[in-house]
């Protein structure tokens, strides 16, 4: 099965399993559980000490709610098992690699081998030792059973802690040892058993049994002294188990001379230590001490010590046999305190021990601040043996009284023993001596003060052992009573204090104090007034970020040069609260701070005319308000209009919208766009202002589709609406165009199969118009070219169009038109020619000066489409002169004029300037240039100067002439005829 998903993959856990009993066989078989991964792609390995395990199996994975799980199990040797050496299952996934160790972790149980020795016998005690070695687990218990009875009248007895060990398989084994002491009185004439009997963790047990045989001295007194006594004194039990190691002492006595050598041997009899000749013939004790381990000690290892004397046939020898030795306490006297519990109403117990004296002449006294103490005592005697000398100790208890106790009064434990007085004091204000004392007062907020009917609560924490006694004070006056109640835990003391509402507005200051006779009066003053207030500053606007989170209308009371006090916040409408109180918390941080609060307005204030404030309480006196604002509940209005832009480019629409809660959507053609921006901000007054823009692609707009953006207000239901489009924003002045319809060139007037003709539109933005070419009525599409629009520099465009139409047409005298129209409106701009109307003329032209201008006039041509521009030392194009439209005379031929305007940057001695004209059957260029010498001259002996070039044919000069004889005529002519109209 292959499951396809897309969760995120998910990186296994890995839990290890491994056999839970020891089992059977050579093999043990091991397993890794990877659970919760996704996808299914697992890979398990496995390695022992790095080394690579290939004896393993990988099952397929399962899989439960999306998740897989897998498992892989692998054999490894039980000796490697057994042996602790750690195995690592590892896998490999796409979510990453986990790895996990496992070894055997079991606990084996194994039983000691017990062994029972036995010290001498001299003196009032006989000492047994049971060792225990090699057990597992650690814990254990050792028990001493004397003629199959557990002993309980037992001296002393002492269990070593356990020695840990590790063998070479990695198993860690204990051993410990139990010394038992006893009176040798309590032991019978014939035979005692004495049993050690070890328990393991699992109840199970092995014993070790020992047969002690008493034997009396057949002497007491006035027995015949030997020539040679000896002791043997052991290592003290300090050494042993501090230091690990101690000194075994053999003590000779010498009761005649003479002793010629005192050595220790071991077991075998070899020689381990020796002096010789260590006395000169006198009485005296010999000392020779053999070091010893505790590792020699604890195995029972034996040592012995001999003795040749010059009278003894065989050597003295006597055997090292075990003793614990007693530690004897000096007297002292404790005095300590003992509770039931930590609470402090718990009961208490104080005890006195002395230890340590002789003789048993004691008695003890108690006294509370040092006034006898009659009271109920509970005595307990204890008493040690140590050779012949007893050791005596006493405890006596009391139990004092609580309130005394409490209060701090001095308990002394007092004892006189030889003549010897001895005391000891304990109180309260001793134990606690270290314990700090704290005062922490705990006012009600100003929330709760402001809320309360009637009473408010103040509460004082004393944190103290101590049970002191707590008041209270208002501006420095006691409090009674019956406002105050009290309660204790283990630490603290809680006290608490009721005061009218009233009675709180008007306090200054709020005093606790706590008093015992452990320490000094100690008191916590608080202010209850606070600092005094500053004025803040108060503003009431409407919140932007719910604005934007959806929400109608949620004012916001903004405050600034906020001083650290308690402060409450409410809204109303037309000076009417339409809130509760908002309380607020008072800065943690010193200095001015700012804060704000927020409120929901109902419905039922949506009015026009409402008038909304905020107002500041600020502690229990002053108020602050905020401005005013009103009309925020108006109906949505809308502004749309295009962003200017480059003509080629997209175009950006911005739509803006005023209002309550305005929002703003796109149309085109009844289908909603999304928009490209919106910003929203809120004026000063409440009233909300949305911007949006759309861009729109210069193909899509170019369609002349229609845009609508639509403002609506849904919480007041209303909604405003503005369309626009390239119609709508193109002004009259873009609507017209001129239009001139070129005949053939002359040399195509020969031809037989077709004639060019060029239709030239001018004005602006000609892309946005169309050109149709009719032949004799007859609209055509075919052999029709149209170039792009040029540029000019003064704003307008020029855009020709070719049309090929059958030289048969033509000479059949049909019309040809072209028509100019714009895309946006029904109106168009035609012109037309035919055979029978054109008769081509080269124009006539003339250069003038006037004041400040230049005058180009152009006459005598046919067809009406011809070109005029001006130049400066003919490269640089001028672009300040104003053509006129071609005006057709009588006879069928057509004139016009062009106007360059003069500036003193252009019109300097030597500057050429040219009126270059371009008519279909010539090209005209006529110079004209400031003279050097004469600072004014008149129009004529402008025309003296005039130089005119021809580049299709020569012009006579005569011609200027000509015109100017006639231009002057009529002048005359039509001056006299105003003059006899007037008359």
């Amino acid at each position: 099965m292959v499951t396809v998903t897309s969760a995120t993959p998910t990186k296994p856990t890995l839990f290890p399993l491994v056999p839970c009993g020891s089992g059977t066989g050579d093999m043990v078989t091991l397993g890794c559980l990877a659970t919760d991964f996704t996808p299914s792609s697992l890979t398990f390995s496995w390695n022992k000490k790095g080394a690579a395990l290939t004896d393993f199996i990988q099952y397929p994975p399962g899989q439960k709610d999306n998740l897989f799980t897998g498992v892989s199990q692998v054999r490894v040797k039980r000796q490697d098992w057994e042996a602790k050496e750690t195995f690592q299952c590892a896998v490999t996934h796409v979510a990453g690699n986990v790895a996990v160790d496992m070894k055997d972790v079991t606990e084996i149980s194994k039983l000691p081998t017990l062994k029972v020795l036995t010290s001498s016998d001299e003196g009032t005690e006989t000492s047994f030792s049971c060792f225990a070695k090699d057990f597992s687990p650690k814990a254990y218990e050792i028990k001493w059973l004397k003629d199959e009875e557990e002993i309980f009248n037992k001296l002393y007895e002492i269990i070593t802690p356990s020695y840990e060990r590790k063998t070479d398989n990695g198993t860690i084994l204990y051993s410990a040892a139990s010394f038992l002491t006893v009176q040798s009185s309590e032991l019978s004439d014939g035979v005692t058993k004495f049993t050690c009997k070890f328990t393991g963790k699992d109840d199970s047990s092995v014993n070790a049994s020992m047969t002690y045989r008493q034997i009396r001295p057949p002497c007491i007194t006035g027995c015949p002294e030997a020539d040679v006594d000896i002791k043997i004194i052991g290592p003290t039990m300090e050494d042993l188990f501090l230091k690990k190691k101690g000194a075994v002492k053999c003590q000779v006595k010498v009761n005649n001379p003479s002793v010629e050598r005192v050595m220790w041997e071991d077991e075998a009899g070899n020689n381990m230590l020796e002096v010789q000749n260590p006395t000169k013939g006198s009485k005296e004790t010999i000392d020779l001490s053999l070091d010893i381990t505790y590792d020699e000690w604890s195995k029972g290892l034996t040592r012995f010590c001999i003795v040749e004397h010059s009278e003894l046939v065989n050597p003295l020898k006597k055997a090292y046999e075990r003793k614990i030795e007693l530690q004897i306490v000096s007297p002292n006297i404790t005095l300590h305190r003992v509770c039931e519990d930590k609470s402090r109403t718990s009961s208490v117990r104080l005890v006195c021990t002395l230890s340590g004296f002789f003789p048993d002449t004691l008695s003890v006294e108690w006294q509370r601040d040092n006034q006898p103490l009659n009271t109920k005592q509970i005595q307990r005697k204890l008493q040690s043996v140590e050779g012949v000398e007893k050791i005596f100790g006493l405890s006596s208890e009391i139990e004092p009284n609580m309130a005394e106790w409490a209060k701090g009064s001095r308990f002394t434990c007092q004892t006189r023993h030889n003549r010897i007085e001895l005391k000891e004091s304990i109180s309260i204000c001793e134990r606690y001596s270290s314990a700090p004392l704290s005062i922490h007062v705990e006012l009600p907020s100003f929330e709760t003060v402001m809320m309360a009917a009637a009473e408010v609560k103040a509460t004082c924490l004393v944190h103290t052992p101590f049970d002191a006694t707590v008041t209270w004070m208002m501006d420095d006056k006691p409090v009674p009573s019956n406002q105050v109640n009290q309660a204790t835990n283990s630490a603290h003391i809680i006290s608490n204090l009721t005061v009218s509402v009233d009675q709180w507005k008007t306090l200054k200051r709020l005093t606790c104090k706590a008093e015992h006779r452990c320490f000094s009066s100690n008191e916590k003053t608080v202010n209850v007034t606070g600092h005094a207030v500053t004025p803040p500053s108060v503003e009431i606007k409407r919140s932007v970020p719910d604005i934007l989170k959806g929400d109608r209308v949620v004012l916001e009371c903004h405050i600034t040069q906020l001083s650290s006090s308690d402060l409450y916040v409410t809204f109303q409408a037309d000076n009417v609260d339409m809130s509760g109180k908002l309380f607020v918390d008072p800065p943690e941080s010193p200095g001015p701070s700012s804060t704000s609060r927020h409120f929901t307005v109902s419905q039922r204030y949506w009015k026009s005319d409402t008038n909304f404030t905020c107002k500041v309480n600020q502690g229990f006196a002053d108020v602050f308000t905020s401005n005013s604002i009103s009309g925020i509940f108006v109906d949505p209005s809308v502004e749309l209009f295009l962003v200017p832009s480059e003509e080629s480019g997209p175009q950006t629409l911005v739509c803006s919208g005023w209002g309550f809660n305005p929002q703003i959507k796109w149309f085109t053609e009844s289908q909603q766009k999304p928009p490209s921006t919106t910003d929203i901000s809120v004026a000063a007054d409440g009233r909300v202002s949305v911007t949006s823009q759309l861009h729109v692609p210069q193909t899509e707009w170019k369609t002349v589709k229609v845009f609508t953006c639509e403002v609506s207000d849904e919480s007041l239901n209303k909604s405003e609406r503005k369309n626009i489009s390239l119609c709508s924003v193109t002004p009259p002045s873009h609507q017209i165009v001129s239009v001139y319809v070129q005949a053939p060139p002359v040399q195509e007037l020969q031809n037989k199969g077709h004639v060019t003709f060029t239709c030239l539109l001018v004005g602006l933005h000609l892309n946005d118009f169309s050109i149709t070419w009719r032949v004799g009525g007859n609209k055509y599409s075919l052999d029709v070219q149209r170039e792009q629009p040029v540029s000019h520099r003064n704003g307008t465009e020029t855009l020709q169009s070719f049309f090929n139409v059958s030289a048969e047409d033509w000479h059949a005298h049909k019309q040809v038109s072209c028509e100019g129209k714009h895309k946006c409106f029904n109106q168009s701009y035609e012109d037309h020619i035919s055979k029978a109307t054109v008769n081509p003329t080269q124009p006539s032209a003339t250069l003038l000066q006037g004041s400040g201008e230049l005058v180009c006039l152009v006459f005598g041509f046919s067809p009406a489409s011809i070109n005029i521009t001006w130049f400066l030392d003919d490269t640089k194009e001028l672009l300040d002169y104003n053509t006129s439209q071609p005006h057709r005379g009588p006879d069928g031929k057509f004139s016009i004029q062009s106007h360059l305007r003069l500036s003193r940057s252009n019109w300097l001695p030597g500057a050429v300037h040219t009126c270059r004209v371009t008519h279909a059957t010539i090209t005209l260029a006529l110079n004209i240039s400031k003279p050097e010498i004469l600072e004014d001259c008149g129009f004529l002996d402008d025309i003296m100067h005039a130089d005119v070039r021809q580049d299709l044919g020569m012009e006579s000069w005569y011609m200027a002439v000509t015109f100017l004889f006639f231009f002057l005529i009529s002048v005359v002519y039509g001056v006299l005829a105003t003059l006899i109209k007037t008359k």
